[in-house]
């Protein structure tokens, strides 16, 4: 029997959290893997197969769900508002149906297919599994605190008034946002140029700057490891190359004093790392992005903006300084176990 690990391969930029999110599912199988697109999975035509469905599916709606050669758990699955309609087509249902319960990583998608008669419930996110199979949850702690793209887009990223108070705060912190683009240049492959990636990376870097600025004391700031895990192609270009960043980042998380991050594929898997973790929550990301995150709050510890207002602060009224502690909760435990079980059932089920 054949396993099916995802790539990502035919996108202009890489997230990286993509990629965590198949090492999440890699960690139940053996050594007998193949690597397939993941929005190319309906062409595949090798040996009978079995494959984790964990992540997102909706960029290739007509190719993204298995074939007659594939065996499939849906588990931790994620339809984004902005694909329902061209994704819930009659064969597309048809093949949800047929290998239902179909287990969602949030509730926006668990209501979703409910509502189009599927038999669907929350499972909760794989890669608050990391650890299990893996020698992560080993590695010694220490005082580096993370910063973890605490913007990952900018709201209203198109809008004219945006981008031009985006510039201004540029300008205005000039000296500081230069100095933290050099502390995102000790981490990462991190280029600023005329491109949109470049653009968007220098408007994110601005925005960061602001945020943390109200959230951090100036210690932390200057003194914290700043990671992205947004990437262009050519920054990591082959499948191995960005399995091996993955990889580098996990052990990272691993270690942490704490980390701070936007993204959801860097703080789930600090639940399964055993990492503090604080969430920044961005309510003006609009339905594609605030659909992914309506469990969020009872998941994690949330830093909570709209636009660039915070609203809620698990910490209260402190900032995060170089000697701040805190614990995860532990929400995310039982949906966690029955995660690993499920995926060792199915990898082991007529083995």
């Amino acid at each position: 029997m054949k396993y099916i690990v995802f790539t990502y391969n035919d996108l202009p930029t890489i997230n990286i959290g993509d990629y965590i999110q198949s090492i999440a599912a890699r960690q139940y199988m053996d050594s007998n893997v193949v690597f397939v697109n993941r929005d190319e999975l309906g062409k595949y035509d090798g040996d009978k197969a079995k494959v984790i469905m964990n992540g997102w599916y909706t960029y290739n709606p007509s190719c993204c769900l298995p074939n007659e050669r594939v065996t499939p758990l849906f588990i931790a699955f994620h339809l984004n508002a902005d694909a329902e309609k061209s994704f819930l087509t009659p064969g597309n249902i048809a093949i949800l149906q047929k290998y239902a319960p179909i287990g969602c990583r949030d509730i926006h998608t668990t209501e979703v297919l409910q509502n189009k008669g599927i038999d669907a419930y929350f499972s909760g996110c794989l890669t608050t599994t990391l650890g299990y199979a893996h020698s992560f949850k080993v590695t010694p702690k220490n005082n580096d605190i993370f910063i973890v793209d605490p913007y990952s887009y900018l709201p209203n990223g198109k809008n004219i008034y945006e981008l031009t108070r985006t510039l201004c705060q540029l300008i205005g912190n000039f000296k500081s946002i230069r100095r933290l683009i050099g502390k995102y240049k000790q981490e990462n492959p991190f280029t600023i140029n005329l491109s949109k990636v470049g653009i968007g990376r220098l408007l994110l870097v601005t925005k960061t700057y602001v945020l943390l600025k109200k959230i951090c004391e100036k210690d932390v700031i200057w003194k914290a490891r700043y990671i992205t895990q947004w990437y262009m192609n050519s920054e990591y270009p082959t499948d191995e190359s960005r399995f091996k960043r993955a990889y580098e980042l996990l052990q990272l998380y691993a270690g942490a004093k704490y980390v701070i991050s936007s993204r959801i594929h860097c703080a789930f898997p600090c639940l399964g790392l055993q990492t503090p973790v604080a969430f920044v929550k961005n309510n003006a990301g609009g339905e594609k992005s605030t659909c992914r995150l309506d469990s969020i709050s009872e998941l994690l510890n949330v830093v909570e903006l709209d636009k660039e207002r915070v609203v809620f602060n698990f910490l209260k009224d402190k900032k995060f300084s170089m000697k701040t502690t805190f614990t995860n909760k532990l929400t995310y435990l039982d949906n966690r176990n029955k995660l690993i079980q499920k995926c060792i059932d199915f990898i082991n089920l007529q083995k």
